[in-house]
């Protein structure tokens, strides 16, 4: 079945070494995996979600969280749209866990009440993420650049649509 754990201080990484779970900061640290639903088998695997209705604060440019995953798979909803979290940091927890510090933009959402949640998708077999330090920010996302791989294609298709279209003439 689907879980959803609250990791705490009681927690003894020593006896998961290599799983991938632990505390990230803190003391404690939400553990979202996927799992076999027992009432169809014929389905493999379920969702696992958290969510809680609130209002944002009307000063709120981004959400902001630390999270780890098996397989990335995890999607963020706000009263029904989803949000595109962007990648800031890295860094290594207490427990020797890997995680990426994300931020997703909030700013048309500032101020009003709805469902804020954190799901992993069960689109692949067995997938979890684990989540910490969830807060709101007055610091906006920032705008990721592109790649240097990307703006050679896009120039190279516009140079080669330029050619095309001066034989055409």
């Amino acid at each position: 079945m689907a879980s959803v754990c609250l990791i705490g201080p009681t927690w003894d990484s020593a006896d998961y070494q290599g799983t991938g779970f632990g505390i990230i900061d803190g003391n404690y640290t939400v553990d979202l995996e996927t799992g076999i639903t027992p009432l169809n088998p014929t389905v493999t695997y379920v969702n696992a979600s958290i969510a809680q209705t609130g209002t944002i604060p009307a000063s709120a440019e981004s959400l902001q969280f630390k999270e780890t995953s098996y397989i990335q798979t995890l999607s963020v909803w706000f009263d029904g749209n989803m949000l595109l979290p962007v990648a800031l940091s890295s860094g290594v927890s207490a427990d020797g866990l890997p995680y990426t510090l994300y931020a997703a933009n909030l700013s048309a959402w500032a101020g009003q009440t709805g469902e804020l949640e954190f799901s992993t998708s069960a689109s692949v077999n067995y997938a979890y993420d684990e989540l910490d330090d969830i807060s709101f920010s007055t610091t906006p996302v920032p705008t990721p650049e592109p790649n240097i791989l990307d703006l050679t294609a896009i120039a190279g298709l516009a140079f080669s649509a330029r050619r095309w279209l001066a034989r055409r003439r």
